[in-house]
């Protein structure tokens, strides 16, 4: 019982930060997250220059980097 617990807990902080990640890459985007909705009120991270437009070179900048930054933090 006691295994089975802590593999429940596992998955269960795994599908949370995927989430909750999720929803922060969304911030980044010029759409943002409507996290109030259906109010009007749309919720972003960054100023409205540098908020990124999907599918666009900045998009895949930023995955890069993330994915670079990730590695390296990975190999240390």
């Amino acid at each position: 019982m006691g295994a089975m617990h802590f593999q429940f807990v596992g998955t269960a902080i795994a599908f949370s930060a995927a989430y909750f990640s999720h929803l922060l890459a969304d911030a980044l985007t010029i759409h943002g997250v409507p996290l109030l909705w259906p109010l009007n009120f749309d919720v972003h991270l960054l100023p409205r220059p540098l908020r990124i437009r999907t599918g666009s070179f900045g998009e895949y900048a930023a995955i890069v980097a993330l994915g670079v930054g990730m590695v390296r933090l990975w190999m240390s």
